[in-house]
């Protein structure tokens, strides 16, 4: 049974201290910002094998403080774009991201 964001982030309420979230391959196409208080822990989170295509739905998690760790493999995006961020600038999403995998995506544009 695959399951999409929605349901993961109804059962992520259960568990308010969780750190590290696991759900690859799965139904996820379209994300959502956690409510506050969900998944503020969380320091790994892995997206791979998801039919997610557009990097917008990625920065809806951007408000993950302590997110250190995010594999967006194999989810079909072809640009990354940072809201309100040149290629020079730092942007405000994701601030305590160490690591980024976003192996085996058609990526054409980064800005």
């Amino acid at each position: 049974m695959k399951y999409d964001w929605s349901q993961f982030l109804a059962c992520a309420r259960m568990w308010p201290d969780i750190e590290e979230l696991k759900v690859a391959n799965n139904n996820i196409t379209i994300l959502e910002s956690p409510p506050c208080g969900v998944l503020s822990q969380l320091k790994h989170l892995d997206l791979h094998g998801n039919n997610i295509q557009d990097w917008e739905e990625i920065n809806k998690l951007g408000s993950l403080t302590r997110l250190e760790y995010l594999n967006a493999s194999s989810i079909g995006v072809s640009r990354i774009h940072f809201p309100a961020a040149s290629s020079a600038a730092k942007t405000h999403l994701f601030p305590a991201l160490k690591h980024l995998n976003i192996d085996n995506n058609n990526i054409q544009e980064v800005g």
